[in-house]
């Protein structure tokens, strides 16, 4: 059985050998604290769960619509993978302006929850991203730009 506790949610999860120790639980939670069992976990902390008999799934797709929302990219046609292969980042030269035009901090801070989370696939590209954070150049914003693709 494990237990997890973030300020007022629980989450158990157990086999069906230990269902029974997971119900002497809840009774001592429920009557020191008044607490409800709710039932299968359909979410945990923004992270959606979906369970059929032989498998869990988790996703963010609300969070991930947010971020697409937040950076005007809904209806951006998506791409295949979210870096280029040949995609070469240097930091900008000490006389060279930032791009400022893009919201880039926000964007890469919001992409690295989602992909520390749900989505490992966008890690590398945002792992790159997030070394220019304090100063991106044109080339830095057009790559976050197909990552949000």
């Amino acid at each position: 059985m494990l237990v997890f506790v973030y300020v007022d949610d629980i989450l158990v999860t157990t086999d069906d050998e230990a269902k029974k120790c997971v119900c002497e639980l809840f009774g001592a939670l429920d009557k020191a604290y008044g607490i409800k069992d709710q039932g299968l976990l359909t979410s945990y902390l923004g992270v959606e769960v979906g369970q059929t008999v032989d498998r869990v799934t988790i996703r963010q797709s609300k969070y991930a619509r947010e971020i697409l929302e937040t950076s005007r990219y809904l209806n951006a046609h998506a791409v295949g993978n979210p870096m280029e292969t040949h995609a070469r980042l240097v930091p900008l030269g000490k006389d060279e302006e930032s791009d400022t035009s893009f919201s880039y901090r926000r964007a890469t801070v919001m992409l690295m929850y989602l992909a520390t989370r749900t989505r490992p696939d966008l890690a590398f590209a945002v792992g790159q991203l997030s070394r220019f954070v304090s100063k991106p150049s044109a080339t830095h914003v057009g790559v976050v730009k197909r990552v949000l693709r």
